[in-house]
């Protein structure tokens, strides 16, 4: 069963607990997307996306991969027509670790020239690797059709 509280802030929090499971998967979802994208800031949402772990005002990119592998867990983050989602697993003991990751990435972000230059090559990179993928180009075609003249229907 979840459970659903919307602090006084306007953040809401969803959470299961699973008596069984000694590991904690926390996730910052972000109401953006290619939905909400207009002309020439197409894939702007997932370029900050990529953006957001090269580096924040008190940690490296170093810093922030080797906080959470150093404790074993993990970290990642995907982009979709709505949402932008960061998030980490780790054993529970480390829960502080991670949500304190986690808000420093999205709270205090650097977004250094350099680094925008060389992660923008990187994104248009997995944009041709995804070209390649049939399944997913025709996904996207199929989208573009349903949703033709719509956010919707736009590539992520």
């Amino acid at each position: 069963m979840y459970t659903y509280e919307k602090l006084d802030n306007g953040l809401t929090i969803a959470f299961e607990e699973v008596p069984s499971v000694y590991s904690v998967t926390l996730g910052i979802w972000v109401k953006n997307g290619s939905r909400y994208e207009v002309g020439e800031e197409a894939g702007m949402s997932h370029m900050i996306e990529h953006m957001l772990f090269k580096g924040t005002t008190n940690r490296t990119s170093r810093e922030i991969a080797e906080s959470i592998e150093q404790v074993g867990g993990y970290m990642n983050a995907f982009t979709s027509k709505e949402f932008t989602c960061f998030y980490t697993k780790t054993l529970s003991e480390h829960t502080d670790l991670a949500l304190d990751i986690l808000t420093d990435m999205v709270l205090h972000p650097l977004f250094a020239e350099s680094d925008i230059k060389s992660e923008k090559k990187v994104v248009l990179e997995e944009y041709k690797m995804y070209e390649d993928s049939y399944e997913d180009l025709a996904h996207d075609l199929a989208s573009e059709s349903l949703f033709k003249g719509n956010a919707l229907g736009k590539n992520i």
